[in-house]
């Protein structure tokens, strides 16, 4: 007959290695972590002025198992937290209250705390983490894939889940989530890796030309020359290059025009430019003739290059990743 190396809870034999550690590693695989559903009052928690009851109920936190035989009643604040609390250095599991807290700690080789209620502005809210089968690698500790993201309506992240931020974390303590993506999203050492970036920002599908993991987009867009629609400017200014005048001048008077000479089919004026000869004829038009050339005529500048918002419809949720 050939042993296995390791036989839980036996205290004899491979039996004797089975130690707080091995236990919980053993225990996350069958059983995640939350209160115990449909047993006893399965700790429900009330709220009464700034006293908070928990009722009967059992808890596993993170492969430790607690049961609360009768209500419990402590004191709380105006806001905070209460958590059944695993403490593998003292050996316990407590329930603890983390005033002003919205986070709680769940460390797979220390101190794990499962979330029972949450008090926001002195109301109760039931924030209960219920156990589930199959907590294990690939499984949850709650409803949701680990590495899951969904999109939420209120910002306080759900038991197990975090804001998909693009935080760094240990990849000691999220095995799991990093079994699965990996530095895929970044990393700073060979002990972390980053989790998806998605505050102001959407997620986009990976194809062959986009790959896992790449950023892009902008919010605000400012255009450059090659960007504009072809168009035209209209401009009024000083000419003075070489062009061509039309003028109609009367048979009489100097219509502002200071007559030089005069001839039958030609007259010399006083003109910018001065002096030119002018062609009239039968019917009063008069042509002053110089040599054309090309000119600039310089415009009035508009605009201040300003950036413009470059995003669709949109409304604001709460990304968030499940992490155990």
């Amino acid at each position: 007959m050939t042993m296995l190396d390791t036989y839980i809870p036996f205290d004899q034999g491979p039996g004797a290695t089975a130690t707080a550690p091995r236990w919980r590693q053993m225990a996350r695989n069958f059983c995640g972590s939350g209160v115990i559903p449909g047993y006893l009052n399965q700790m429900t928690p009330t709220l009464a002025g700034t006293n908070l009851t928990i009722a009967s109920g059992g808890v596993m936190c993170d492969g430790m198992y607690g049961e609360n035989a009768g209500p419990k009643t402590f004191a709380v604040s105006a806001a905070g937290i209460a958590v059944a609390r695993m403490d593998p250095t003292a050996r316990s599991i407590s329930f603890a209250w983390l005033a002003n807290a919205t986070t709680y700690t769940q460390n797979l080789t220390g101190i794990f705390e499962v979330p029972i209620a949450m008090v926001v502005n002195s109301a109760l809210v039931d924030f209960r983490e219920w156990a589930t089968g199959g907590g294990g690698v690939g499984g949850s500790h709650s409803e949701g894939m680990i590495g899951e993201i969904r999109g939420f309506a209120y910002s306080t992240p759900l038991p197990g889940w975090i804001v998909s931020d693009g935080r760094y974390l240990d990849r000691a303590q999220y095995p799991e989530l990093f079994a699965k993506i990996g530095v895929v999203y970044g990393s700073t050492s060979a002990t972390n890796f980053r989790i998806p970036e998605l505050t102001a920002r959407v997620p986009f599908g990976a194809s062959a030309n986009y790959a896992m993991g790449t950023w892009g987009g902008s919010a605000t867009v400012t255009l450059t020359t090659a960007q504009m629609p072809t168009h035209n400017h209209g401009n009024t200014g000083n000419i003075s290059a070489n062009h061509v005048h039309r003028n109609t001048v009367p048979t009489s008077g100097t219509n502002g025009a200071t007559i030089i000479s005069w001839s039958a089919s030609t007259i010399h004026i006083a003109y910018s430019p001065s002096g030119e000869p002018v062609t009239i004829d039968s019917s009063g038009t008069q042509t002053s003739q110089i040599e054309s050339a090309n000119h600039v005529h310089a415009t009035a500048n508009a605009g201040s290059s300003n950036s413009h918002e470059n995003m669709p419809p949109y409304m604001v949720i709460t990304w968030m990743i499940k992490v155990r």
